[in-house]
């Protein structure tokens, strides 16, 4: 027997084989690292898918940008007439309502202009009453003219028949001619009588067409002194001002006892209504419609979502309200994509909304798969 024959073969003996270091190791499971790496792939080809699927169902529909910034309708507060300020009721931070008092300026010469208006309605108004007494007193002069003018046509027509009936009596020669020539002058006299009568009549009607006239630049000047009261008030009353609408107080510019001037801008009052402005590119706005939903991650909120709705889009892109537009007519072209404004209004009920800041910024996306669907 070989070497080789007797190192393989079998124990005599009938005992079983002994377990070598290489028959256990031939029927031991997979690796730890296997498993991990199995289940890490796995895993990673399940993410993928549903990764995949989100995509497909829902984040290819929502359109986002950063360019998007919280703004407020700003008052800025100028005074309309020039003077001195008196009092600052306001101070910078401060929370007011609509109609609270900001600040007054000196009163003295608006009250003055004030007075001297109303004294100039009521000279208007004496003079208009004194014409009326004129105009009353007038027509019953003009009354007694026409009086006289009737009794003098009476007597005229008394006179005539009286110089018919003589002068008929003196040619028949049962009158006298004396008597006729006496008819003679009376019916002269009784003529005479009526063209004097008339003539003050006309004159008298010619004064009351004067007095009428006279009412006429009376009432006119009366209308401009009543203007001229009306702008004194006006300008005494903005010598008040106050505050525009609800909201918060800021850049605050003047102090007691300074000169200002209209149209120098004096406080701010900001709103207490925020909204968004985003402006998306032009490629991201074909499904855009006012009343389609929001979200807003607010980045002074570390991130808070709010609710919002497209109230409207611009009617042109940003740089047409820019105060130079570009002019690609001339020289070399590289095509710009371009951003609209979209206004965008918070829902109600957000207590949040009211620590929102004019000038911060702001995420916006909007869902529009029910636009494309």
């Amino acid at each position: 027997m070989s070497t080789h024959d007797s190192e393989q073969a079998p124990p005599q003996d009938g005992t079983a084989p002994t377990n070598t270091p290489q028959n256990t190791g031939d029927r031991r499971g997979p690796s730890p690292r296997k498993i991990v790496l199995s289940v890490v792939g796995v895993g990673l080809l399940i993410g993928a898918l549903w990764l995949g699927w989100q995509w497909w169902t829902v984040f290819r529909f929502i359109e986002t940008t950063e360019d998007a910034y919280i703004q407020a309708d700003i008052v800025a507060v100028s005074p309309l007439v020039a003077g001195e300020v008196t009092r600052v009721a306001v101070e910078d931070h401060q929370t007011v309502a609509a109609g609270d008092l900001l600040f007054t300026i000196d009163a003295s010469d608006y009250e003055a202009s004030r007075d001297a208006a109303q004294a100039a309605v009521a000279s208007a108004d004496a003079s208009l009453a004194e014409n009326a007494e004129q105009r009353t007193l007038q027509e019953r002069t003009i009354a007694v003219a026409e009086a006289d003018v009737a009794a003098a046509k009476a007597s005229l027509d008394f006179a005539r028949q009286e110089y018919d009936r003589d002068s008929e009596l003196a040619r028949k020669g049962s009158g006298t001619v004396r008597a006729a020539q006496r008819s003679r002058e009376a019916l002269v006299n009784a003529e005479s009588a009526v063209t004097s009568r008339e003539a003050t009549l006309a004159r008298a009607r010619q004064q009351l067409d004067v007095i009428d006239a006279q009412r006429t630049r009376l009432v006119s000047e009366r209308q401009r002194a009543a203007a001229q009261l009306r702008t004194a008030e006006i300008n005494l009353n903005r010598t008040t001002v106050l505050s525009p609408a609800a909201g918060t107080i800021g850049n605050r510019q003047i102090e007691a006892g300074e000169y200002v001037r209209p149209g120098v801008q004096a406080i701010s009052v900001v709103p207490d209504d925020p909204y968004v402005v985003a402006n998306f590119k032009e490629t991201q706005l074909e499904y855009f419609k006012p009343g389609m939903d929001a979200d807003i991650e607010i980045d002074m909120l570390s991130g808070t979502a709010l609710h919002a709705t497209i109230e409207s889009l611009a009617p042109a892109a940003g740089q047409e309200f820019a105060i130079l537009p570009p002019q690609n007519a001339t020289g070399n072209f590289t095509k710009i994509v371009q951003r609209v404004p979209v206004k965008i209004r918070f829902a109600p009920d957000q207590p949040e909304v009211d620590r929102l800041k004019p000038g911060t910024s702001a995420i916006v996306s909007i869902d529009t798969k029910g636009q494309q669907e």
